[in-house]
């Protein structure tokens, strides 16, 4: 390996603090991998972790544990309310890929949501 990226790999380790080298490429290389298309397969399945900002009010909070209960491959769910006007849900869930498309899409639906983030992993199985 080249030195000039053997001392990006050192700097990586020190800075995010992996334990060594090994670590920070066994981590790098499960990341680039769960970033590949692996999921074309029936079986595969993924944990997600959404992150759901929206305004409190109206009917949102009922509509938002309505498309929840559709879906009963939902671990956990956290409700937190940051302020008068806006609320955080964040939900867990190991799905495939295809049905938390189908999750995200019903939760973009709700009007008062103004911000979506989706954290996915794969569960080797």
């Amino acid at each position: 390996m080249p030195e000039q990226v053997v001392g990006m790999l050192d700097e990586v380790v020190k800075n995010e603090g992996y334990a060594s080298r090994s670590d920070a490429v066994r981590y790098l290389i499960r990341e680039y991998l769960g970033r590949k298309d692996r999921s074309s397969g029936a079986d595969v399945k993924k944990v997600f972790v959404i992150s759901l900002l929206y305004e409190k009010g109206g009917n949102t909070e009922q509509r938002i544990s309505i498309i929840r209960h559709e879906y009963e491959d939902i671990e956990s769910n956290i409700h937190l309310h940051l302020d008068e006007k806006n609320c955080v849900e964040i939900i867990i869930l190991k799905s495939s890929p295809e049905r938390i498309a189908g999750l995200l899409k019903s939760l973009r639906g709700v009007h008062a949501v103004k911000d979506i983030k989706v954290l996915e992993t794969v569960c080797d199985t």
